[in-house]
């Protein structure tokens, strides 16, 4: 690979990650009492759009220690520049759910009737959020951080592509049919129609030229 290809691939690589280290839509943020998250059906859909649907989970491992379950598990998704694969390992815990005020030497009986029902699928799905945390903000890794990061770009004075040109604009721009235009960009990628000439055009929209 001459030095110029090696270039042209790492501001490839460096465009995608820039997109996994977008901020997440906050319609698609949800709330529960102080806790910020994104659901899960979200971020599958996401691995789907960003990976092209090449991500798997594996090794899914869980012990029980007193009242609690802890498991782990590994995602794995082939990188859409490179086709090499990554993974993440994500862990979570959850407590099985009890009689109030029962002591750890009363857990066995006084455990709720079919608590792991509920409490088992919870912390699998759990790990697999956290696991999708460590590829980006775009999966909602800042997400209730008091303190983050920006991503900054190693190779400046790149062109950008199309879309992260509309992106950025639409970062930046106020006018009210900002969801509006949003919305319709989203559908235009998810149907595969995301064309230079459909770009510009929202460009100048927001613009206003």
């Amino acid at each position: 690979m001459t030095g110029t290809q090696q270039k042209e691939l790492r501001v490839k690589i460096q465009r995608f990650t820039k997109l996994l280290n977008r901020q997440p839509d906050p319609q698609d943020v949800k709330s529960r009492q102080s806790y910020s998250y994104l659901p899960i059906s979200f971020l599958e859909m996401s691995l789907d759009e960003l990976f092209f649907g090449q991500w798997s989970t594996y090794d899914f491992t869980y012990r029980q220690i007193v009242n609690e379950v802890v498991c782990s598990i590994t995602l794995e998704v082939i990188h859409p520049t490179t086709g090499e694969r990554i993974r993440r390992v994500g862990a979570a815990s959850t407590a099985i759910m009890q009689d109030k005020g029962t002591l750890l030497t009363q857990f066995a009986e006084k455990k709720k009737k079919d608590a792991l029902e509920m409490g088992f699928p919870k912390v699998k799905a759990e790990a697999f959020k956290n696991a999708c945390l460590s590829f980006g903000k775009v999966f909602g890794r800042d997400l209730n951080r008091q303190f983050n990061d920006s991503y900054t770009e190693l190779i400046s004075g790149v062109e950008k592509d199309i879309i992260t040109e509309v992106i950025d604009a639409l970062d930046l721009y106020q006018g009210e049919d900002k969801e509006t235009i949003r919305q319709m960009c989203r559908e235009h990628k998810k149907n595969g129609d995301f064309s230079e000439q459909f770009g510009q055009g929202v460009l100048a929209k927001i613009r206003g030229e």
